[in-house]
């Protein structure tokens, strides 16, 4: 994904919301990144007029799109897959970011994400209690709906629950993608990525080596 594309692409979409729609910060940052996952949690948010709708109905298609380049950044860079770009070189700092943490206290990978993944469900579980005075059950179905992007619960349209929601959701749903890797693979952040210097390194294989390679045999 161009870097430039998704700036401009986010940029617009808070623009827009923010003057056309009047929405606050709050309500912008929810709303971004409720429609760009396409959890579907901002009903009620956004104005019914067909402009709103239109652009709208974009956001979801577009947003949906970058949000997935963020989420398969991470999930190659923990694979030690490379890639290039702004937004695999920020997933790589993540990683790199994880992968101290996790030697620092001694924890495997797979141990270290499921702890995350855990605390992240608590922090949503303490939004629906607390914030919206949901049961616990309830609140529960709010924070897995949230990271699965099935959106079964819908929060209030309040400054304090559009700040928490928006960022629950921001961080929620690429780490609950990066969990299914970590856990069935193990080489997760352990595994350096390959640098091109080393890929340079080998030594390409012959000609009637590849094409055995890719035959199939019955």
């Amino acid at each position: 994904m161009n870097t430039l594309f998704t700036l401009a692409a986010l940029t617009a979409i808070v623009l827009f919301y923010t003057f056309y729609d009047s929405f606050t910060f709050s309500e912008t940052l929810r709303y971004v990144f409720d429609m760009g996952y396409n959890v579907g949690m901002g009903d009620g948010n956004i104005n019914e007029d067909d402009i709103s709708l239109l652009v709208t109905s974009i956001w979801m298609l577009i947003g949906n799109v970058v949000f997935f380049q963020w989420c398969l950044a991470l999930v190659k860079a923990s694979l030690g897959m490379p890639s290039t770009g702004l937004i695999y070189k920020v997933a790589h700092k993540s990683r790199s970011v994880l992968g101290w943490i996790s030697n620092a206290f001694q924890l495997s990978p797979q141990v270290f994400v499921v702890i995350l993944i855990v605390l992240w469900t608590t922090f949503g579980i303490c939004i629906g209690v607390i914030v919206e005075e949901w049961t616990f059950v309830k609140s529960l179905n709010f924070a897995i709906g949230g990271m699965t992007t099935t959106g079964s619960q819908l929060p209030s349209n309040q400054p304090l629950s559009n700040v928490l929601t928006g960022i629950f959701l921001a961080v929620g749903v690429p780490l609950f993608s990066i969990v299914s890797s970590v856990v069935l693979l193990p080489d997760f952040i352990t595994k350096e990525p390959e640098s091109e210097e080393s890929a340079k390194l080998v030594e390409p294989k012959s000609e009637e080596s590849a094409v055995e390679k890719n035959t199939i045999h019955f």
